[in-house]
């Protein structure tokens, strides 16, 4: 199927990008000095699905430029 996400890294989701009104990144700053970082995902009727990156950021670099390119969501990473 065109237009699915699905990530299994500790929650199996499934984010229907055709479906998606917003998606933006949430930083994290763990007590120990360790960041996690979430790619989330909103729907027009406010609920959302949220992908967790722990030591993956340079996934998370390809994964945002896909879907830039191909959705238009407008993520923006700086690291």
């Amino acid at each position: 199927m065109e237009g699915i996400l699905v990530s299994y890294d500790i929650n199996f989701t499934v984010v229907d990008l055709s479906e998606v009104s917003k998606a933006y990144l949430v930083f994290e700053n763990r007590r120990k000095g360790g960041m996690r970082v979430h790619l989330r995902f909103e729907y027009a009727n406010k609920k959302y699905d949220s992908i967790l990156f722990r030591r993956q950021l340079l996934r998370l670099k390809d994964l945002v430029e896909y879907l830039n390119e191909e959705y238009n969501l407008g993520l923006k990473v700086d690291f």
